[in-house]
């Protein structure tokens, strides 16, 4: 404060020798308004806090407004035409805001500087930390624009005493990491209030301020979104493990568990509110995808580990997806010969057996037990050698005119049969398994064209959820 002869002078003349008194409204005539004009800059936003949806400003401050009390001719005092002395000697409104979310109410006019013009305009002005109120809309977060109302107003004083004045201006914002000022705005009321249920209704003056906050959501965008859609991504990879391999749901769970992680990570951040967010649709979009995608697997392991007791494949899966499907998916269908070398070559037996086989069977069609039967009939009838074995010779001609020439005993007809018995289940067993591995790698390949189906529907199913976010952020 300057302290000259002259200043002395003044300062002894505006505060003693008029008994200036600072406690009473500064007009000479009561029906006098005092007009407060409200400069309101907001230079920093400090902290966004949308769990407990608050607002801490940096802003400055300015008040001026006319005191009749504290004139004089600048003539008089060596043209002195401004004077700068305490806050707590001359009038202060009592202005304050109303959607303070500090821990108490401060007075933050008190033990600051204010200008004093000759003609009477005082004006006070000083930075202040202004925590308040700001109902959030996160619906678009990470995408969001805020929209905070920061509101001044005299707490007794009506409007008929005094009456705000807000100004603002965007220019003074100096830039934050994570917001930017896109708008600020005041707008002046006057609303009727009731202090008391007995009381008459007053009308009382208040300024409101808007602020209107973009997110920059490129940190969002890295550590939240960014991770979601590779993680999602993976779950394409369990469409190209083989069945074989066990490790397709084990995959899918992996990823859901992920998801759910950052899920979590998301709700501690936001209010609780009514209102979904965007970033939560696309998480659950993709969690009930992933979910999709584990059903999907357990339908095709199902299809590739079909059991003995399966059916065929019937007519219409074979024209549907091994027909129509396969080929629009360019999945080539397995050949005789890929099905024949899925047969194991133990079961397959040695080729070196078939003509015995062709042998013993020829003996059975040909009417070896016929012949069987005619040794008994003759042994029985001899009784000199009852006990003796007897020979025969059978002479068969087989189909294609080649002679077989048998030396068949009792014994060799039992060993003869069991093993062409043998021999038969083996053959049977042989055309059995074959059927079931061709029963089997059709259902192998009805599993892998519905793999590569479901593999389809999952990228359509991404890309459309991706298009509808998108387009929730940016088309509204």
């Amino acid at each position: 404060v300057l302290c000259t002869d002259d200043h002395k002078r003044l300062f002894m003349e505006l505060f003693e020798t008029r008994d200036y008194y600072r406690y009473i409204r500064p007009v000479y005539n009561t029906s006098t308004t005092i007009t407060v004009e409200m400069q309101f800059f907001v230079a920093q936003v400090l902290d966004m806090d949308e769990r407990k949806e608050t607002l801490q400003t940096n802003a400055w401050l300015t008040l001026r407004w006319k005191d009749e009390f504290l004139t004089w001719d600048p003539g008089d005092y060596n043209n002195i035409e401004f004077m700068k002395v305490s806050s707590s000697l001359v009038w202060i409104p009592d202005i304050y805001l109303y959607g303070n979310a500090a821990t108490k109410y401060e007075n933050q006019w008190a033990n600051e500087i204010v200008s004093i013009k000759y003609n009477g305009t005082v004006m006070w002005a000083a930075p202040e930390i202004i925590k308040t109120h700001c109902t959030l809309d996160v619906t678009r977060f990470p995408f969001d624009d805020q929209q905070c109302t920061v509101m001044f107003g005299p707490w007794q004083h009506t409007a008929t005493e005094i009456t705000v004045v807000g100004k603002t201006e965007p220019s003074y914002f100096n830039g934050n990491a994570e917001w930017s000022l896109t708008n600020i705005a005041a707008t002046d009321y006057i609303s009727d209030y009731r202090i008391y249920p007995d009381d008459p209704v007053l009308p009382y003056s208040s300024v409101e301020y808007i602020i209107v906050l973009r997110r920059q959501p490129l940190y969002y965008i890295f550590n939240l979104i960014l991770p979601c859609g590779f993680i999602s991504a993976t779950t394409l990879l369990s469409f190209f493990l083989p069945a074989d391999s066990g490790e397709k749901v084990g995959l899918g769970i992996t990823v859901l568990l992920s998801l759910t992680v950052f899920l979590l990570l998301v709700a501690e951040i936001l209010p609780p509110a009514s209102t979904v967010p965007v970033i939560g649709q696309y998480y659950a979009a993709t969690m009930v995808l992933v979910s999709l995608s584990l059903l999907m697997t357990v339908i095709v392991l199902n299809l590739h580990h079909r059991g003995p007791e399966s059916k065929e494949v019937p007519k219409w899966i074979r024209k549907w997806i091994l027909g129509y499907a396969a080929r629009f998916l360019l999945l080539r269908k397995a050949t005789s010969e890929e099905t024949k070398a899925m047969i194991p070559t133990t079961t397959s037996g040695d080729k070196s057996t078939d003509p015995l086989i062709k042998t013993i069977s020829s003996l059975h069609d040909l009417g070896y037990s016929r012949s069987y039967k005619r040794i008994e009939r003759n042994t029985s009838n001899s009784t000199n050698s009852s006990k003796s074995e007897r020979r025969r010779n059978h002479n068969h001609r087989d189909k294609s005119g080649s002679h077989i020439t048998v030396n068949v005993s009792e014994e060799h007809l039992k060993v003869l049969k069991q093993l062409h018995k043998e021999l038969k289940y083996i053959s049977d067993h042989y055309r059995n398994s074959e059927t079931e591995i061709r029963k089997h790698s059709e259902w192998k390949q009805v599993a892998m064209v519905v793999d590569r189906c479901f593999m389809v529907g999952y990228i359509i199913g991404s890309l459309a959820t991706c298009l509808i976010i998108i387009c929730q952020v940016f088309i509204s």
